[in-house]
């Protein structure tokens, strides 16, 4: 079965079981860094969202063997958990007294987020783009966002500068910076997946660990995220590099966190450059990739730049 025959196959399965209380619709769906996705959208008439279902990854199910029906079923199973019963009140959008307290930045690549950028305010920041959105919560799918848009940010009057600094207060009293050991990222990531414990991975401490040699840092914040735009706030990459006592080199893991390393103990940024690349390449998706680029903090200068 090639994908437009899944496509039609299941278009057809909810067309059959959702007509009549569902309004379906098929659509490209861009993503961040230009993916473009199929997504199906079902929504009731007297509401105004819905989760979209993206087929990419159920043909990817379907080619490693998983059974249409089983599919299927899965979405049942997501539309009745996360289908909404009421519309989203979403007309603060207009009032930017009432967006100023819920705005926030994101980083992006942007190169690949070109078509993306000339629909939304955004600032261009070293060879990345920040693009800003707000928190949406609702009791059915819990926490979600909406992009800031140009009609937007044209309605409220206001200039991009005021914006920023709205969306970085806000990301520190929301989100916040938080900074780990990449040791204890790591086994706090097997123990959510079940595998193993700290004894099982003696290499993964801080006296004697993997990553001793070039000490890493893994900066996110409290919902790990969209972490990267803890690379906007000067405020922290001072402190960071003060605690430190070294100028930092900045690796984007993804959209989500960076890692920072002390100047101080790398001798080849070559080494990390080719690291980020082949890490990028083998393991970040591409709707989470950042950037190939390695980033320096200069602490005696207080300066960020592309290394």
């Amino acid at each position: 079965m090639n994908f437009k025959e899944f496509e039609s196959k299941t278009i057809e399965y909810f067309k059959e079981k959702y007509a009549e209380k569902y309004n379906i619709t098929v659509r490209d769906v861009l993503k961040n860094n230009g993916e473009v996705l199929r997504g199906i959208t079902m929504i009731k008439d007297d509401i105004n969202a819905s989760p979209t279902i993206y087929l990419n990854d159920m043909y990817e199910a379907v080619l490693a063997g998983k059974d249409f029906n089983a599919i299927m079923d899965e979405i049942d199973y997501i539309l009745d958990r996360s289908s909404l019963k009421e519309a989203i009140d979403i007309d603060f959008l207009s009032d930017y007294g009432i967006v100023k307290g819920k705005v926030l930045p994101k980083l992006i690549n942007k190169e690949l987020n070109e078509d993306f950028l000339k629909d939304v305010p955004h600032f261009d920041y070293l060879d990345l783009a920040v693009s800003f959105y707000v928190i949406v919560e609702s009791e059915t799918f819990g926490t979600g966002s909406i992009a800031i848009s140009n009609s937007n940010f044209e309605e409220w009057g206001i200039t991009k500068e005021e914006m920023l600094e709205d969306s970085l207060k806000n990301y520190d009293r929301l989100l916040g910076c938080t900074v780990e050991r990449i040791e204890s990222v790591l086994l706090q990531m097997l123990k959510e997946r079940g595998i193993g414990s700290e004894e099982d991975f003696p290499y993964l401490n801080k006296k004697d660990g993997l990553f001793n040699e070039i000490p890493m840092y893994v900066v996110s914040n409290k919902m790990r995220t969209l972490g990267a735009a803890s690379l906007l706030d000067k405020k922290k990459l001072k402190m960071i590099s003060k605690d430190f006592s070294s100028s930092l080199y900045i690796l984007p893991s993804s959209i989500h966190e960076l890692i920072f390393v002390p100047a101080s103990v790398v001798d080849d940024l070559d080494y990390l450059k080719s690291m980020v690349s082949e890490v990028n390449k083998t393991e970040v998706s591409k709707s989470d990739f950042l950037s190939n680029s390695v980033y320096y903090y200069d602490a005696e200068k207080s300066a960020l730049s592309v290394a």
